[in-house]
């Protein structure tokens, strides 16, 4: 008998050491966001792995991290620091996942513990020790699939072992058995450390790369992602009391888009009406235009959010920054926050070098909605945002009118464009007659018409549909060139 409850013990112990095998933290192959009660995102990548014996060692992409002040009262930062969940991770072989904080402590997952396992996950000597705790393991559903996951727990001790209030108590990890964390903590602050305006935190898988599900990194390709038919109208306002005023409204029609293996261009309907006040001296101007807007990748907007993003010199002396990244009404990343915003400034210490006269505020951008976006009141306010857009069937907002009877300034144009069978030279009132030349893409002369007088009816019959170019001249001076869009 006792042989047979030997062997059963036996096999239960096999069965339990079998069941926690095959967890992990963090992977080297794949990228995976998280979101937070705040619905702040962030991004956990490994940028390289190397072996030390049987152990793996991951490491994170490198954030801004706080370092300590100077003797001079400076606060220090450092741009080479540690990401929000530490400065590595070490998969060991005996199942433990290792995290290094900020501080360069370790922080202990036992990735093979079972319900009831209990370990220390943290000591500090003469402080605090904090136990973790398997509570369970289920199936567990997040960004539309299913796995097995362990659930962990945290409870917070005295030096003498006996258990004491601490924001860690209760507050739970969430581990998969094929996609490691999907509720993590920031480990860099791990327990209680206060790094800028961040606290520890949890924050729950909000997208992965393998399988590629939720959110991904918002990227500037995406953010200037637009198709014909689409519309942004903007408002611009900047007040500075007795010296300077200017005001905007910009509405842009997206006509056409032509994509490349590196570049999107698009033409672009322009419709503006601005005007600035400068000690007195007001300048008032209508625009109704064709223009080439031409997006190519940007590799520093494209840095996950919380990777430090290393500037050219500013007033000389280097600068860094990181970009960040929530949800609101659609994706949005704010980039240069100057909260994040740091200056070289001597001794290996990374810093504000002093405030800058002037409106400093996040630049925002939207999917698909341009940017940037900011409000601010730093010595004067100054806003700039989107008031309306449409994009494919979805509206929203209220548009902005800008009327083609209030472009009253003396410039000569052609109306209308786009245009489809025929245009008019307007605003020529000033000069007896003009040249009027017309040519395609590869600038070819399609239309010469010798002293033209204002109203004057041009056909544009023969001529496909596509992007063309004109030149008004008067006595052998530009007085205007521009694009022309022909629709059918």
């Amino acid at each position: 008998m006792k042989a047979l409850l030997l062997t059963s013990a036996l096999l239960l112990s096999v069965f339990c050491h079998l069941n926690g095998q095959n967890y992990q933290a963090v992977y080297a192959d794949r990228t995976s966001s998280f979101i937070n009660q705040n619905s702040e995102i962030f991004f956990m990548e490994i940028r390289y792995m190397e072996q030390s014996g049987q152990d793996s060692v991951f490491m994170p992409f490198q954030g801004i991290q706080y370092i300590g002040e100077m003797n001079n009262g400076s606060v220090c930062y450092d741009p080479y620091g540690a990401s929000w969940i530490g400065k590595q991770v070490v998969v060991r072989e005996d199942g433990y996942n290792v995290f290094i904080n900020s501080a360069g402590d370790s922080v202990f997952l036992m990735t093979t513990a079972n319900p009831g396992n209990s370990w220390t996950a943290y000591q500090q000597p003469e402080g605090i020790t904090v136990v973790a705790t398997v509570s369970q393991i289920d199936m567990f559903e997040f960004l539309g699939i299913q796995d097995s996951v362990k659930t962990i727990v945290f409870q917070v001790y005295d030096d003498a072992m006996q258990p004491i209030g601490h924001h860690l108590n209760n507050r739970h990890l969430i581990l998969s058995k094929h996609h490691g964390l999907v509720r993590s903590m920031n480990f860099s602050l791990f327990p209680d450390y206060v790094y800028w305006e961040h606290q520890l935190m949890e924050a729950d898988i909000a997208g992965m790369s393998r399988p590629l599900l939720g959110i991904q990194n918002l990227t500037w390709m995406q953010v200037h992602d637009f198709q014909p038919g689409d519309e942004l109208h903007v408002k611009y306002d900047a007040e500075f009391p007795w010296f300077y005023n200017e005001h905007y409204m910009l509405i842009h029609r997206y006509l056409d888009r032509i994509d490349f293996a590196d570049s999107v261009v698009y033409q672009v309907e322009q419709q503006m009406y601005r005007i600035k006040d400068q000690a007195g001296e007001i300048e008032e101007e209508y625009i109704f235009d064709t223009i080439t807007q031409t997006f190519t990748p940007d590799p520093n907007f494209d840095k996950l959010p919380g990777e430090t993003v290393f500037e050219e010199e500013f007033f000389g002396t280097e600068s860094a920054f990181v970009n960040s990244m929530h949800m609101l009404l659609w994706e949005e990343k704010r980039v240069a926050s100057i909260e994040k915003w740091i200056q070289f400034l001597e001794d290996d210490c990374w810093g504000f070098s002093g405030v800058i006269d002037g409106c400093l505020s996040d630049y925002s951008y939207y999917k698909g909605l341009s940017g940037p976006y900011y409000a601010c009141n730093m010595w004067g306010d100054v806003e700039r945002k989107l008031v309306y857009y449409k994009k494919g069937g979805e509206e929203w907002g209220n548009p902005l009118v800008i009327g083609l009877d209030e472009l009253t300034e003396k410039r000569p144009a052609v109306v209308p464009n786009p245009a489809k069978n025929e245009i008019r030279l307007i605003h020529l009132d000033q000069y007896p007659t003009v040249d009027f030349y017309l040519y395609d893409m590869h600038g070819r002369q399609l239309i010469t018409l010798p002293q033209q007088q204002t109203g004057t009816v041009i056909s544009l019959s023969g001529l496909s549909v596509g992007l063309y170019f004109y030149s008004i001249i008067h006595e052998g001076k530009t007085l205007h060139n521009n694009k022309l869009l022909i629709e059918k």
